[in-house]
């Protein structure tokens, strides 16, 4: 990998990392603080909600620094948001199955570091197939032939 290549690998990350961090300081602000004046049994609830919140902070920022747009707004808002829902629903069925144990129910936000950075991954790819309509594995877009060199 040559460095134009490494580039091309690592600062669309970077742009990703810093807008994701600033939307998971909006879902964990919002996630402690109904944590804090609720009932534990509705943490799943507050997770989807603070989770939705960052969500949309989120397609805010990578639409706006991080990638470029593709396709349509309103397709990439759906296909965005559609992704966000799996991540949702699998990011709170693993917190809820994680605060049963009895580690994790102590440690909530360590709980939400490793549900964090387990689903960074999924996130970047599945947006960036969203709003750049690329594939996983390649800069190409999905519905091109990828250029062969001779």
């Amino acid at each position: 990998m040559n460095k134009s290549q490494l580039k091309d690998f690592i600062i669309p990350k970077l742009k990703y990392g810093i807008a994701s961090g600033i939307a998971t300081s909006v879902d964990y602000s919002i996630f402690f603080l109904l944590v804090l004046v609720s009932n534990p049994d509705f943490i799943p609830l507050i997770q989807s909600f603070a989770y939705a919140c960052g969500v949309l902070a989120n397609f805010l920022l990578r639409k706006t620094f991080v990638f470029s747009l593709n396709r349509s707004l309103s397709l990439t808002f759906s296909m965005s948001m559609t992704f966000s829902l799996i991540g949702m629903g699998l990011s709170t069925l693993a917190i809820y199955l994680l605060t049963k144990l009895p580690f994790f129910s102590e440690h909530l936000l360590l709980t939400k570091l490793v549900i964090t950075a387990t689903f960074f991954i999924y996130n970047f790819y599945a947006n960036r197939f969203a709003f750049e309509n690329k594939g996983v594995f390649s800069s190409v877009k999905v519905d091109e032939e990828p250029k062969v060199k001779n």
